[in-house]
C-alpha cells in the first residue's frame, strides 16, 4: 500500500474515532433518539461480536477442563494451590474483564432504551437544569433574559433528596400500626384521595397530550398491580386504576390497527412528525400489551380447577370480575385495534367457567362484537374458537355460548358457484386452445378476448368478496358445531341454541347436506323428551329447508303438519310468560311457511283443522296472544280463498262426516265440516277492542269496507311482530276467558288438559252462545 493509501486509511480511522466519541457523549447527555441508540448498539454487538464468542468459548473449555480435573481428584476437601492461583488467574485475565465489560454494556444499553421516555425532554431556548431562569429586564426597547446558575451543592442536594424519597418509597412503607382506629380510618381516606388526585392527573395529561405524556402509562400500570401503593389502600388503588387506565386506552386508541414496521422501514429517513407518531404508536401498544397481560393474568382465575372454589366476596374474585369487564369494554370498543383475536379467544375460554356471573358477562360482550361485526372478520375467528372449545370440552358448554352464534349479522355464504364458473371458463379456454387450429386467426382472437373478460370478472368478484369469505368461513364452523351437538348430546340443554340457530341459518346450508340434517330433525321431533320450543325450532328449520333450495327434496312433510299440530294445545300450558311468547312466535312462524307458502302442497281440509285448534287455544291466552293468532288466521283465509265456507254457518259443507276435535291427525280430524262462527261470536265479547274488532272482521269474512275493515296499519303487520310488541312494551295481560273456563271444569269435575281442551272447549263454546 503506497503511502496515499496510508493516509486516507488514517484518516478513515481518525473520522470513525471522532464519530464514536461523539455519539458517546451524546448519550450520556441523553440527546440521541431511540433508533439511534438501537442502530449504535447493532453496530456494537456485531463489532464485539467475534472477541465477545472467543472469550466465551475460552470460559467454557477451562470450565470443561476443571470439571474434568474435579472429577479426577481423589480427594475433593484439599485444593491444590495451583488450582486456586487458576482462579485468581482467571477472574484477573483480560478475557474475563472483556466479557464482564461487554455485559455491563450491553445492560447499559437495555437500560437506557427501557427508560428513554422517562428521561426530561430538551426543547430549543430552554433553560438547563443548572439555570435558574430570573425575570426579564428591558433595555434600550429590547427585553433580555437573565438567568442565575445554581451552585452544584444545592443540585446535588436536591438530587439526593430525590434518590432517598425513591429509596423509600421502593424500599419502605410508613409503619401505621401505632394508630388507633379512628387515625386510621382518616389516613386511609387520605391516601385514598392522593392516589385519586394522581391518577385523574395522569388520565387528564394523557387525553390532553397523549403523544407527549405516554410515559403516564406506566405510572398507571404500575397503580394497577399495587406497586409504590400502600397495603393500607392497595386494594381500592387498584381497582380505581384499572377502570381509569380501560378508559384512557379507549378514548387514545386510534382508529386504525398499529402495524409494526420492518427493518428496512425503521432504517428509512422519516419526518419529524412521522417518527414522533412512530413512536407514540410503538410505546402505545407496548404498554397496551402489558396491560392485557395484567387482566389475563387476574382472569385466569376464574377457569375452573379442580377442588378450587373462590369465594365471590375476595378482593381476587372482585378484581377478576373489574378485568373481565374490562377486556369486554375493550373488545366492543376498540375491535378494530391490535389484539382483539386475542381477547376474543379469552372470553371465549372464560366462557367455561362454573360462575354464571362470568358466563353471562362473556357471552353478553361476544354477542354485541358479533352484532356489531360489519365486515365478518371477528365473527369468523369467534365462531373458530367456540367450535375448538366445543369440541375440546366435549360439549360440555354453557347453551349460552352457542346462543351467540344467533346475533352474527350473516345473510349470504358462497356455495361454490364462484369456484365453479371459474373452473368452467379454464376449461372452456383450454377447449379453445385444442381448437385454435379449426378457427380461423380473427376469430379466435375474438373468442379468447371474451373468454378473458369473463375470467378477470369472475377473478374481480372473488377479490371483493371478503366478507362473503368469512361469512362462509364462519358457517362452516358453525354447522359443525351444531351437527355435533345433535350427533353426540341430542338431549342436552345445547339443543334449544343449537335448532334455534338451525332455524336462522337452514337457508345457508349446502344442498349436498339437506337430505341428512331433514332426517336427523325427523328423528328429533319423535322423542318425548323434547321441550315444546325445541320441537317448533326443529319443524321451523325443516319447512326453511323445504321451502328453499331443498324444494325438490322428495320429503313427504306430512310428519311435521302432525307434530305441530299436536303441540298447539301445549302451548298455553307454559307457566312462563315469556317462554310461551316465544313458542307462540316461532309457532305463527312455521305455520306462515307451511300453510301460506306451500298453499299449493297443503290441503283445505288441513289448514281448516290448524284454523279450529288456533281459535280454540285463543280462549286461555293473553290478549296480545289473541291479537297475533288472529292476524295469523286472517292470513290463511286470504292465501285460502275456499276455506270462507267455515264462516258460513247453517250451509252445507264439502266434508263429509263430523268434526273430531280429540283426533290429533289435522287430515282426518274432518275440520272442514264444522264452522268457526261460534268461536269468532265469543271472541267478540273479549275486554280487548282490538281482539274484538279483529273477530268481526274474521265474522264478517275479510270486507274491505264498512263497519267491519280494518285499518292499512293492522292488516300490514305479520302475525309475529305483535308478539314482539306486546314484548317490548311488557306488556303482561291474564287471559280473559279463563275464569269462566275454570269454573265450567269445576262443575263438570274435568281436569282441563293439553289432551283434553279441545273438547271441552267446543262443550263450554256452546254455553256461551
Amino acid at each position: 500500500m503506497g503511502s496515499g493509501g496510508k493516509q486516507l486509511a488514517h484518516t478513515k480511522r481518525r473520522q470513525t474515532k471522532k464519530a464514536i466519541q461523539k455519539l458517546k457523549n451524546l448519550r450520556k447527555k441523553g440527546k440521541l433518539k431511540r433508533h439511534v441508540i438501537n442502530a449504535y448498539r447493532e453496530i456494537n454487538s456485531k463489532k464485539h461480536a467475534g472477541s465477545r464468542q472467543k472469550a466465551t468459548n475460552i470460559e467454557e473449555d477451562w470450565e470443561h477442563e476443571r470439571q474434568v480435573q474435579l472429577a479426577n481428584e481423589e480427594d475433593d476437601d484439599i485444593l491444590p494451590l495451583d488450582m486456586l492461583d487458576a482462579d485468581i488467574d482467571w477472574e484477573r485475565s483480560a478475557f474475563a474483564n472483556k466479557i464482564a465489560r461487554l455485559r455491563h454494556e450491553e445492560e447499559g444499553d437495555a437500560e437506557a432504551g427501557d427508560d428513554l421516555e422517562l428521561k426530561k425532554r430538551r426543547f430549543d431556548g430552554e433553560p438547563a437544569d443548572d439555570v435558574h431562569e430570573l425575570l426579564p429586564i428591558k433595555v434600550e426597547g429590547k427585553l433580555l433574559k437573565r438567568s442565575r446558575k445554581i451552585s452544584e451543592g444545592s443540585l446535588n442536594h436536591e438530587e439526593d433528596e430525590e434518590v432517598e424519597d425513591g429509596a423509600k418509597e421502593k424500599c419502605e412503607e410508613e409503619d401505621y400500626s401505632n394508630l388507633s382506629a379512628l387515625e386510621l380510618l382518616k389516613k386511609r381516606t387520605e391516601l385514598i384521595e392522593a392516589a385519586k388526585l394522581e391518577i385523574s392527573g395522569c388520565a387528564y395529561a394523557l387525553l390532553a397530550q397523549p403523544q407527549q405524556e405516554t410515559h403516564k402509562l406506566r405510572t398507571l400500570l404500575r397503580m394497577c398491580k399495587g406497586e409504590e401503593v400502600h397495603s393500607l389502600v392497595r386494594e381500592s388503588v387498584q381497582k380505581l386504576a384499572t377502570a381509569s387506565l380501560v378508559q384512557v386506552f379507549v378514548d387514545i386508541i386510534p382508529g386504525y390497527a398499529i402495524r409494526s414496521l420492518s427493518e428496512d422501514e425503521r432504517s428509512q429517513k422519516m419526518k419529524k412528525e412521522t417518527r414522533k407518531l412512530q413512536e407514540f404508536e410503538s410505546t402505545l401498544l407496548r404498554y397496551y400489551s402489558k396491560f392485557l397481560q395484567f387482566l389475563e393474568k387476574n382472569v385466569t382465575k376464574l377457569l375452573p380447577k379442580k377442588n378450587a372454589v373462590l369465594e365471590e366476596n375476595t378482593f381476587t374474585y372482585t378484581l377478576a370480575m373489574l378485568s373481565l369487564r374490562s377486556l369486554s369494554k375493550l373488545l366492543i370498543s376498540a375491535s378494530h385495534f391490535n389484539f382483539s383475536t386475542n381477547i376474543t379467544s379469552l372470553l371465549v375460554r372464560l366462557a367455561t367457567s362454573k360462575y354464571e356471573t362470568v358466563i353471562e358477562e362473556c357471552c353478553e360482550a361476544l354477542s354485541q362484537l358479533f352484532a356489531a361485526d360489519v365486515s365478518l372478520r371477528h365473527s369468523a375467528y369467534g365462531a373458530r374458537a367456540i367450535a375448538a372449545i366445543v369440541n375440546e370440552k366435549k360439549c360440555d358448554v354453557s347453551p349460552k355460548l352457542l346462543s351467540t352464534f344467533l346475533r352474527m349479522n350473516i345473510k349470504e355464504v358462497d356455495k361454490g358457484g364462484r369456484g365453479k364458473e371459474k373452473r368452467r371458463l379454464l376449461g372452456k379456454r383450454i377447449q379453445l386452445a385444442k381448437e385454435r387450429q379449426s378457427k380461423s386467426k380473427a376469430k379466435y382472437a375474438k373468442q379468447l378476448k371474451k373468454l378473458e373478460e369473463d375470467l378477470k370478472e369472475v377473478e374481480a368478484a372473488e377479490s371483493l368478496s371478503t366478507k362473503l369469505k368469512y361469512a362462509t368461513e364462519a358457517m362452516k364452523h358453525i354447522f359443525v358445531t351444531y351437527f355435533r351437538v345433535i350427533k353426540h348430546m341430542p338431549r342436552s340443554a345445547l339443543l334449544e341454541p343449537v335448532l334455534e340457530g338451525l332455524s336462522k341459518f337452514a337457508h345457508l346450508l349446502n344442498v349436498e347436506f339437506f337430505d341428512d340434517i331433514i332426517s336427523a330433525l325427523q328423528s328429533l321431533i319423535e322423542q318425548q323428551h323434547m321441550r315444546v320450543l325445541d320441537s317448533l325450532h326443529c319443524v321451523h328449520a325443516a319447512f326453511v329447508i323445504l321451502s328453499g333450495e331443498g324444494v325438490a327434496i322428495n320429503v313427504d312433510p306430512f310428519r311435521f303438519y302432525k307434530s305441530v299440530y299436536r303441540l298447539m294445545t301445549n302451548v298455553p300450558f307454559e307457566k312462563r310468560p315469556e317462554l310461551r311468547d316465544r313458542e307462540i312466535s316461532v309457532m305463527l312462524r312455521t305455520l306462515d311457511m307451511m300453510i301460506n307458502l306451500r298453499r299449493k302442497q297443503v290441503s283445505l281440509c288441513r289448514v281448516a283443522a290448524f284454523v279450529k285448534r288456533l281459535l280454540i287455544i285463543c280462549f286461555i291466552l293473553p290478549s296480545h296472544c289473541v291479537v297475533a293468532i288472529l292476524a295469523g288466521i286472517r292470513t290463511f283465509f286470504v292465501s285460502h280463498p275456499r276455506l270462507s265456507s267455515m264462516l258460513e254457518s247453517g250451509e252445507e259443507v264439502a266434508a263429509s262426516g263430523l268434526f273430531k276435535p280429540d283426533v290429533d291427525d289435522p287430515d282426518c280430524c274432518n275440520a272442514l265440516s264444522s264452522a268457526v262462527t261460534s268461536e269468532l261470536s265469543v271472541l267478540c265479547k273479549h275486554s280487548d277492542p282490538l281482539v274484538v274488532q279483529l273477530a268481526k272482521h274474521l265474522r264478517a269474512g275479510l270486507p274491505s269496507s264498512g263497519a267491519a275493515h280494518i285499518s292499512a296499519e293492522i292488516s300490514t303487520r305479520k302475525p309475529y311482530e305483535w308478539i314482539e310488541r306486546c314484548r317490548k312494551q311488557e306488556i303482561n295481560d291474564e287471559p280473559y276467558f279463563y275464569e269462566r273456563i275454570s269454573l265450567y271444569c269445576k262443575k263438570r269435575k274435568v281436569q282441563l288438559s293439553s289432551k283434553n281442551m279441545q273438547m271441552v272447549l267446543n262443550d263450554w263454546l256452546i254455553t256461551m252462545l
